[in-house]
């Protein structure tokens, strides 16, 4: 029928000029119909079909992995049987997964743990009457010493944060500061242990001296000989070649002018006699030694 309609060429009357007109110059009617009748339906390429498949493909999976999602995460039904005594712990019954499992064991063990507290804290054993009571365990002797030696001296009862921490740093233990206090050092601070740490000065150090004669030497001093190096060993020499009780500031003089047991022995053997001390460090400083020919 349109095709009939396009081939009448009878219908070229004129028309309205605001009416579409079947006829006439312009024949608007009759190209539209061919318009109608000649333009083809346009379907997809392959590229475009692929495309949507592959779109449909894709929102399809992600449906089912967000419905299986839901149905997974879903609480499942679980029973829970309470036990109506309040001394016993709460038996549980569950079905669900390992997640749920962990957190009702974390609850069911915060609620028995104040029964089981409660329950040994006003335990009390009775004691049959036919059997006597037994002995109470005797301390030993060496753990009785150890405790009364881990006492904390007041210097680190009454010390900062910050005192701790840096007596920590210089090596300085409360077992070092209560052992000083047995020696005899009474009045000493924090910062003079710190400072015999820090030059060296031992326990082993000062019961040496003490061994020796000289007592409780002030620590300020202790620190003055180890600086100057003084050592024990010199002055036991000193003691066996007759010279006890050496002055601590003589012992320093000696030391720092070159004077040693070695040169006391050889200076005796040479001119045989045995000197002042002092003598041994003026001889020293006069260059006179012991091998030189007379």
């Amino acid at each position: 029928m349109l095709e009939a309609l396009v081939s009448c060429p009878t219908y070229e009357r004129p028309a309205a000029g605001f009416a579409v007109s079947f006829a006439g110059k312009e024949k608007q009617v009759v190209k539209r119909v061919k318009r109608i009748v000649d333009k083809k339906n346009r379907s997809l390429h392959a590229g475009e079909r692929a495309l949507l498949m592959g779109g449909l493909l894709v929102l399809s999976a992600a449906f089912i992995t967000i419905r299986g999602s839901r149905s997974g995460s879903a609480p499942q039904k679980r029973a829970i049987t309470v036990n109506a005594n309040p001394s016993q712990p709460t038996a549980v019954t569950q079905h669900t997964n390992t997640a749920e499992r962990a957190y009702l064991d974390e609850i069911q063990r915060r609620r028995s743990r104040p029964v089981a507290v409660a329950r040994q804290a006003n335990a009390h054993p009775a004691i049959p009457a036919a059997h006597p009571a037994s002995k109470p365990v005797e301390q030993p002797q060496n753990i009785r010493a150890a405790s009364a030696v881990d006492t904390v001296p007041d210097l680190f009862r009454n010390a900062s944060v910050d005192k701790w921490i840096e007596c920590k740093d210089h090596g300085v233990t409360p077992e070092f500061v209560a052992t000083l206090q047995k020696m005899g050092y009474r009045n000493f601070t924090l910062d003079q242990a710190i400072a015999l740490k820090d030059h060296g000065v031992d326990l082993a150090y000062l019961s040496g001296f003490a061994a020796l004669g000289y007592g409780n030497i002030p620590l300020g001093k202790a620190i003055e000989l180890r600086d100057h190096g003084v050592r024990l060993e010199f002055v036991t020499q000193l003691k066996d070649l007759g010279f006890t009780n050496v002055p601590l500031n003589k012992l320093i003089d000696m030391v720092d002018h070159g004077v040693t047991v070695g040169y006391i022995a050889g200076m005796k053997k040479r001119m045989g006699t045995r000197l002042d001390l002092s003598d041994y460090i003026r001889l020293r400083d006069a260059g006179i030694n012991p091998s030189e020919q007379q």
